[in-house]
């Protein structure tokens, strides 16, 4: 760091440095040359072996690709099949903690170490939350709720809105919209990319619970 004084010990390390470079470096130049070249052999040899199990991926894929239907709704319903685990994911990807699971919009208390925690809560969250509608893949999430009481701590705590009271507080539907958006921008454009005409939507609150989205699903 700037400004410090070198550690004890610096002058003797260069000294030291100085006197080994006619042996010591050749012969390292020597091990790393075979470490490349071993590297290199067991690469190809390892790629050589997988070479059919790669192989047939691929031409899974592209047998994916053709047999795909060419309509716009076909186009979406083979997308959502790929895309149904990366919006889980990157969903996932936006809970606080391990040991809190959530999306957490806000908290609201003066003591930060009994804090009241508001968000979504993404442990019970399924594997598939969106569903087809025309040419939107449309998604639902349940209303922001408490979720417990205690203290934030993490690298997540800083970006968390704290009020002193609930007067003041954040709306937690809108928060809870700004942070799904957030997460899931880049898979909105990509899919109005690749598929002219689609859309990705989300929708927050009109249920309390998953339970109760799924439930409205099974009815339909």
């Amino acid at each position: 760091m700037a400004g410090m004084d070198a550690p004890h010990g610096t002058e003797g390390s260069h000294r030291a440095s100085a006197d080994g470079e006619r042996g010591p470096r050749a012969s390292g130049l020597l091990v790393m040359l075979v470490l490349v070249v071993s590297g290199v052999g067991v690469t190809a040899g390892y790629l050589q072996w997988k070479a059919p199990e790669v192989g047939e991926i691929i031409a899974g894929r592209k047998r994916e690709i053709a047999a795909a239907p060419r309509t716009p709704e076909g186009r979406l319903e083979t997308w959502l099949v790929y895309g149904a685990p990366q919006i889980h994911h990157r969903l996932e990807m936006m809970r606080f903690s391990a040991e809190q699971p959530w999306l957490v919009t806000h908290a609201v208390g003066e003591d930060r170490e009994h804090l009241e925690i508001h968000g979504i809560d993404l442990e019970r969250m399924p594997r598939e939350i969106g569903r087809i509608e025309g040419s939107t893949v449309h998604l639902r999430l349940p209303r922001p709720r408490r979720l417990g009481t205690g203290p934030l701590r993490g690298d997540n705590a800083a970006s968390v809105p704290v009020a002193a009271r609930d007067e003041v507080a954040p709306d937690a539907e809108a928060r809870a919209m700004f942070l799904v958006r957030f997460a899931l921008d880049g898979l909105s454009q990509a899919l109005e990319r690749d598929i002219p005409g689609a859309k990705l939507t989300i929708e927050i609150g009109l249920e309390g619970s998953w339970e109760e989205i799924e439930s409205g699903r099974s009815g339909n």
